[in-house]
């Protein structure tokens, strides 16, 4: 579960957006789009299109030669290739399989096993998969960046654009999420119209949760509501570690409680959301005390090259 660790990816992928912090919205929404359109274009064209010409042409082919018709040389040399490629596919199924195979008996195993399983993911993140979510990562950050300059990540726009902002993001986006959904249950090897539009579909959601939540928090009820997640929000990274080691090293691993493959989908939920529940009650417990979590100090404390003192909350009387 979580192998690696993603803030490697938002840290290197911070570097490279840093750069560009002095455009103007127009030019960061426009590059920063980049990454989704070319998701789309390549996803669309040699994901989808492509497979799925070919496999007309193979039926087609199939089909005429089945009958007694000779193939051409170069009808002939498509169904080689599809060939050749559905041998290559099933060698990566088995390849895949094998390694899920191993994995499963190395947190399985000893603690020692455990240990390595981990860090071999962990290294294995470090890998070509990584300067794809780093692209992907800095592009994101390039559209927030545009937001936050057009005054919609703080909420200061009118209601009424946030409203139709709102509606029209999750009119795009709530679609696609469910056809996502549908096609990624489906375990099959067929082309699968997400992969081009995933992205899109993350973005447009993204910024109906923006709004959303900037609806709420302009009502009594709503600020009500989201008034528990204001205490995730200052101990979000001590949280976030919490979270890891309670679940690779507590919860799953051999030399804890050993969890791992002993849940199925729905009680796995419910670990996580028992765990989010738990650690969110832990933050509103702290900031009731300090102003600052444990990590954000000690991180804060290192880029300063000081102890910086850890801040008691001012409690009002």
């Amino acid at each position: 579960l979580w192998p690696g660790d993603i803030l490697h990816t938002y840290a290197v992928a911070a570097m490279l957006a840093f750069w560009f912090r002095r455009w103007p919205p127009r030019k960061l929404i426009e590059l920063g789009l980049v990454a989704a359109a070319v998701q789309f274009a390549v996803a669309g064209v040699f994901g989808i299109y492509e497979p799925l010409q070919t496999r007309a042409q193979v039926t087609t082919l199939t089909a005429k030669r089945d009958a007694g018709t000779v193939l051409s040389q170069s009808e002939a040399a498509v169904l080689a290739r599809a060939s050749q490629f559905a041998a290559r596919q099933a060698a990566a199924v088995r390849q895949h399989q094998m390694r899920v195979a191993a994995e499963d008996r190395a947190r399985s195993g000893s603690s020692n096993d455990w240990v390595k399983a981990q860090i071999g993911k962990s290294v294995d993140r470090l890998g070509i998969d990584e300067l794809f979510s780093i692209w992907e990562a800095a592009f994101t950050m390039l559209l927030g960046a545009a937001l936050f300059k057009l005054r919609i990540l703080q909420g200061q726009r009118p209601r009424a654009f946030l409203a139709w902002m709102t509606l029209a993001a999750y009119a795009f986006a709530v679609p696609l999420r469910v056809l996502g959904a549908y096609e990624a249950t489906r375990f099959t090897s067929d082309p699968q119209f997400s992969w081009a539009t995933d992205e899109l579909a993350r973005l447009g959601m993204t910024l109906g949760h923006v709004g959303l939540i900037h609806l709420l928090l302009g009502t009594a009820l709503g600020a009500r509501l989201l008034k528990p997640f204001v205490a995730a929000g200052r101990t979000a990274l001590t949280i976030y570690v919490l979270q890891s080691i309670l679940l690779l090293w507590v919860l799953f691993p051999p030399f804890g409680f050993a969890l791992y493959g002993k849940l199925s989908w729905m009680p796995m939920m419910l670990v996580s959301a028992g765990v989010d529940l738990a650690l969110l009650g832990l933050a509103m417990l702290w900031v009731r005390r300090f102003q600052i979590a444990p990590v954000e100090w000690a991180w804060r404390s290192a880029v300063a090259g000081q102890r910086l003192p850890f801040r008691r909350a001012v409690l009002m009387l």
